[in-house]
């Protein structure tokens, strides 16, 4: 519906939107247009863990440091048809049906909140679910704020984005602050055509190089170039994928992280249709039935499909190789072989364990981090534990250089889904001891 409010002598339209709950409540919000429309939304952050990669969960789990995701805005104007976001929760969807991002009010000081009571706390992750530097950012400044708070109080913080000519160099020197903070950015293609079928509005090729120069002149040291996903038929060419490891290691970067797509079950109808205009634009409908083809196998994992374990067992190798080649550490994100045992019951083998060149899939160790007293910066726990380098998943997978378990709380020991009843858990243990 339209509100029409009289100022003379004009007249401005006021857009509303009613969204609808999943308890069956709806509620109006008055949507403002710029710089992109958007509705302010109250919320009560909470900080958690790796919620949904339960390593316990037979072995659903290769983020191999403890995060904290925060998301201060839901959906993304990147748009990338492929995006399992999509789909994730009540505002993330209006930003699909009807292109109203949301921007959740008073979020930086409400994390600071938060934070203020902890004295155990991990790297934080700008974002999960959206790109922090998207053009919303630009009017609430969320993603500033927060990696100012966290670089302040000597809490490690990254972030992720495919628009790397948003970022200033200011927030640069302020990640460079920070001995465990670092970025990364993602590369989807070296053909900007590719990107913008992908990411409509995500930054061209050279931009995002770009960024990746300036993040390292302003003194960042580690910086992640991100080629994910590869998307097979369509931007897997391996000449392609060679100028990708060059062009990146030579701008600066440090480490490369790669997946090969997935089809999440909640969106395949949508990535299915896309692909097949695609190919059919380029390749033909033979090429749509390859595509198809390779992901009819039992590589799946709950409902999301996955490309058969040969073809990406042959790129992956390749990518180890290139990597070596132009010297940066490698891993791979939440990439599993299905292991199916004869009495029906499934395991996830990462395949970091067979590819990787790095012990952490982001190619720098994040250790726990703690302070004495809630007035104090927060130091790295490894000052006081040794060993604790915040690879947790290392420990729960009985790695012989990991930490074993170092600070003696189960639930970081065996890298289950952590909240911050966990952080003041394994603090009120370690208070207890000798440092």
């Amino acid at each position: 519906m339209d509100r029409f409010i009289i100022v003379a002598p004009i007249i401005l339209i006021m857009r509303t939107i009613t969204i609808v709950f999943p308890s069956g409540g709806s509620r109006d919000f008055e949507v403002i247009e710029t710089p992109v429309p958007h509705v302010l939304v109250d919320t009560k952050p909470k900080f958690h863990g790796w919620s949904y990669y339960n390593f316990q969960d037979a072995g659903k789990r290769e983020c191999t440091h403890e995060r904290w995701p925060l998301n201060p805005y839901a959906g993304c104007e990147n748009a990338c048809f492929i995006c399992y976001a999509r789909k994730l929760g009540t505002y993330a969807r209006t930003y699909d049906g009807c292109k109203v991002m949301t921007v959740y009010k008073d979020y930086p000081a409400l994390i600071a909140a938060r934070l203020s009571k902890l004295h155990a706390a991990c790297c934080a992750y700008l974002c999960t679910a959206t790109d922090a530097f998207q053009a919303i950012n630009t009017r609430y400044r969320h993603a500033e704020q927060l990696i100012k708070l966290f670089t302040s109080l000597n809490v490690p913080i990254e972030f992720i984005t495919k628009r790397g000519n948003l970022v200033s160099n200011d927030v640069f020197r302020d990640i460079a602050s920070q001995e465990h903070s670092f970025v990364q950015f993602t590369i989807l293609s070296p053909e900007n055509r590719k990107i913008k079928d992908i990411a409509p509005v995500a930054s061209f090729y050279e931009e995002q190089l770009d960024a990746i120069r300036r993040a390292r002149a302003n003194g960042v040291k580690h910086v992640v170039a991100r080629f994910d996903p590869i998307i097979p038929y369509y931007t897997d060419d391996r000449t392609d994928i060679e100028f990708m490891f060059r062009d990146a290691a030579d701008a600066g970067a440090t480490h490369v992280v790669t997946s090969c797509l997935d089809i999440p079950g909640s969106i395949k109808a949508g990535i299915l249709a896309k692909m097949k205009a695609i190919f059919l634009l380029s390749g033909g409908e033979k090429m749509y039935e390859d595509f198809v083809s390779l992901y009819t196998n039992d590589q799946n994992v709950g409902r999301d499909l996955n490309a058969t374990v040969a073809y990406r067992r042959s790129l992956f190798g390749d990518m180890n190789r290139l990597s070596k080649e132009v010297g940066v550490t490698f891993s791979m994100c939440m990439e599993f072989e299905v292991v199916h045992a004869k009495d029906g019951t499934i395991r996830y083998k990462g395949f970091n364990d067979e590819f990787a060149t790095s012990k952490a899939c982001e190619g720098i160790d994040t250790p726990i981090y703690y302070r004495e007293n809630l007035g104090d910066k927060f130091k790295p726990l490894s000052d006081r534990i040794p060993g604790c380098d915040g690879n947790c998943l290392a420990s729960a997978k009985g790695k012989d250089w990991s930490c074993k378990g170092a600070c003696n709380c189960e639930p970081f020991a065996k890298a289950t889904p952590l909240e911050e009843k966990h952080y003041k858990q394994m603090w009120e243990m370690i208070n207890g001891s000798e440092p």
